[in-house]
């Protein structure tokens, strides 16, 4: 069975891109805990996975989460975006699994940040920096409900460097991250992730 991809049309990605930057307040927080390490005890890089390849990223994927059909991935999925080099447009393949819904929050500022810096590094990126991490009211994406955070974040790659928006979607039960931006030199064009967070690991070879 192939791999599903679809064209997601530039205004999908700029309305996301404006969701993210639009409206903000401010959550009641517990201190910091900087580890979910006992909620990760077991968990692994899959042994049974798949390669997604573009001209620009290569991920390595459990089984599990490529292939979703658009119905599955409506009550059981989300999305993964990436910008392809080769065309510079912005395509999705559908390939993450969704197992369960957030209906709230009790991550501190602190947690959504290093949340984030693993997500960029789970997705075999290179964290250059990260900033001015803004904790905004619930919102729904996805079917998922819960906290965002937006951040700015310049990330590298070993083909593109990307100044990214961040838009985190998380609890420390549940945590999903996506990441919307552009291409460095190429501020028209658009490159979004998503990924599960529950657990970490690093995609390689």
């Amino acid at each position: 069975m192939h791999s599903v991809v679809h064209r997601w049309p530039a205004v999908i990605v700029a309305g996301m891109l404006s969701l993210a930057l639009s409206g903000c307040g401010s959550l009641q927080a517990p201190v910091p805990v900087e580890t979910a390490a006992a909620a990760c005890v077991g968990w692994s890089k899959p042994k049974n996975a798949t390669r997604v390849t573009t001209a620009a990223y290569s991920f390595l994927l459990p089984k599990s989460w490529v292939n979703k059909t658009n119905s599955e991935m409506n009550t059981s999925g989300a999305l993964s975006l990436y910008a392809d080099k080769s065309t510079m447009k912005t395509s999705y393949v559908d390939n993450i699994s969704v197992t369960s819904t957030t209906v709230g929050t009790n991550m501190s500022v602190k947690e959504y940040e290093l949340a984030l810096v693993n997500e960029v590094k789970n997705g075999g990126f290179t964290v250059v920096k990260f900033s001015d991490p803004v904790v905004h009211t619930p919102i729904s994406l996805g079917g998922i409900k819960a906290a965002y955070i937006t951040a700015k974040a310049k990330i590298k790659q070993p083909k593109v460097t990307l100044v990214l928006t961040v838009l985190g979607v998380t609890d420390r039960q549940n945590r999903y991250a996506i990441g919307i931006g552009s291409l460095a030199g190429r501020p028209s064009t658009k490159a979004a992730f998503l990924k599960d967070l529950r657990c970490s690991w690093t995609w390689a070879d």
